[in-house]
């Protein structure tokens, strides 16, 4: 096999808590994922030596700067395999969104350069090295919902059939994940979401447990009107819970019927807003 074509899924957080900072800067968290099925498209091909990128984004480097980049560098320096790839992005996931959109990038460029080369890593080989690009990265590796506990890479994988249809909005304006953490640093966290009734609804199939118990403690740090504004329009247009993905911007709300979802989206795509109808991964 000498191309392939994989698709890197976003994720949103239905609960995110934040347990404090270590002395390392990094923050510990609880967390749990799940995917949707808004997805970046990666190619990739076989060539005889070097990293070659392109993407349909042009806010994205098709250089170092780039994850994806990072992590072909990173599979090559640690296996030690002779060779090299091209990739071609096809971006449909916002970028400073809280969709995990670069992490999921690098975690199919993973999968997909160890398929290409021949499985030379098992499946715990990939996780480590994916650890090395980021805390959301070994999670874009698993399909369906997770908690993730310390720095968000104790992944537990989290039994469930419910899926849903989710709207998912994004305001023009992003937010930094390093200035949000920084922000909560300054801020004395009055309530935590309840993480593990999170779990428990997502465990007995209980959509309405579960919009009960979205939660994310960032949202305190966000600056973003735009973020509170979204949240209750998507409330107005009857979503069932609503929630800041992550570190922002993006919003998701949550509802029973996928048309509807796609009717909401559309409504924001209308207004400036980067809008998509999804479906959860279970």
């Amino acid at each position: 096999m000498n191309e392939l074509v994989i698709p890197a899924y976003a994720k949103i957080n239905l609960c995110l808590d934040v347990l404090g900072k270590e002395e390392n800067g990094f923050h510990q968290i609880d967390t749990v994922m799940v995917h949707i099925d808004l997805a970046d498209e990666i190619t990739m091909e076989k060539r005889e030596s070097g990293i070659e990128l392109l993407t349909d984004c042009p806010k994205l480097p098709e250089s170092s700067g780039n994850l994806a980049w990072q992590a072909a560098e990173l599979f090559f320096r640690e296996t030690g395999v002779s060779g090299g790839v091209s990739l071609q992005i096809k971006k449909r996931i916002p970028i400073c969104a809280g969709l995990g959109g670069g992490s999921a990038d690098c975690a199919a460029v993973l999968m997909g350069l160890n398929q290409l080369y021949g499985e030379v890593l098992s499946s715990g080989e990939l996780v480590t090295l994916a650890a090395k690009l980021g805390s959301d990265v070994p999670y874009c590796l698993m399909r369906g919902p997770a908690r993730g506990e310390g720095l968000g890479t104790k992944l537990t994988p989290i039994r469930t059939g419910l899926r849903f249809p989710v709207a998912v909005v994004k305001p023009p304006a992003g937010i930094s994940t390093r200035e949000a953490y920084e922000r909560l640093d300054q801020m004395e966290i009055a309530s935590h979401p309840d993480v593990a009734a999170a779990v428990r609804a997502l465990e007995q199939d209980n959509l309405a447990l579960l919009t009960q118990n979205l939660g994310n403690v960032l949202e305190l740090s966000c600056s973003l009107p735009a973020v509170k504004a979204v949240k209750q329009k998507l409330r107005e247009f009857g979503a069932r819970g609503v929630l800041m993905s992550g570190s922002g911007s993006a919003v998701f709300g949550i509802f029973t019927d996928f048309g509807r979802a796609v009717r909401v989206a559309g409504e924001f795509s209308q207004n400036g807003y980067a809008g998509f109808a999804a479906m959860t991964l279970c």
